[in-house]
């Protein structure tokens, strides 16, 4: 009894505590000036979309997708885990899955793995201007494929592939992040 009064009252004490940091936050955004509080935003965007640009740049990133759109707009919301678009080097792997099916690469999905032939960066003039990434890959069993991705400075990417492989499109949506931070599963390859 005396330890559930205990850890009662210590709950109550540290959600208190934490209240009141909060408030403490907010009054000191509230303090700030208009410009002041639009400097520190755009301060925020360009830190943001630079630490994106290094790993894209680097070629150590993965698109991990919450939404698969087809060719004529129908749209599939997905599991990130098993459904993105990666980087890493020269070699270009992108994969979709959905839950509950059977697919050629064990997770009810297809994945490509290929090599990267043509990277091109485009980084925006402005912090808030997204970025650009225009590469062309070449897979084994499914040949070239155009890989078209937009980055904003929060970290929202969209990609869309389009190739030779049934002269269709896929549109993956979802989070940027770097490679060694992602949590990808990933399946086997066609060839």
């Amino acid at each position: 009894m005396k330890r559930t009064i205990l850890l009662t009252l210590m709950f109550i004490i540290s959600m208190t505590a934490i209240s009141f940091a909060q408030s403490d936050k907010g009054k000191e955004m509230e303090k700030m000036s208009k410009a002041e509080k639009k400097a520190l935003k755009q301060a925020e965007m360009k830190a943001n979309k630079d630490s994106l640009l290094q790993i894209i740049e680097n070629k150590q990133w993965v698109l991990e997708a919450y939404q698969l759109q087809g060719k004529y707009g129908q749209t599939f919301n997905l599991s990130p885990t098993t459904n993105f678009v990666a980087v890493k080097g020269d070699r270009n792997v992108w994969q979709f899955a959905f839950n509950g099916l059977i697919g050629w690469n064990g997770i009810g999905g297809i994945t490509i793995d290929g090599k990267v032939t043509k990277y091109e960066v485009s980084p925006g003039k402005k912090a808030k201007s997204a970025i650009s990434i225009r590469m062309n890959t070449m897979a084994p069993g499914t040949g070239p494929a155009n890989i078209i991705m937009t980055v904003t400075s929060d970290g929202h990417a969209r990609a869309t592939v389009s190739g030779a492989f049934s002269n269709d499109r896929l549109t993956f949506t979802g989070k940027l992040s770097p490679l060694e931070m992602s949590n990808i599963y990933k399946g086997t390859s066609l060839f």
